[in-house]
């Protein structure tokens, strides 16, 4: 049950910087273009 919890942690993180990576991205792709 515990590696359960900590599996589903671990994804929730990467989640967060995959979101992260996308909004730099963003702003990278959004200073080329301005």
């Amino acid at each position: 049950m515990k590696t359960d919890e900590i599996e589903k942690t671990k994804q929730a993180k990467e989640k967060e910087m995959e979101k992260d990576k996308d909004k730099d991205k963003e702003k990278k792709a959004g200073l080329l273009y301005v």
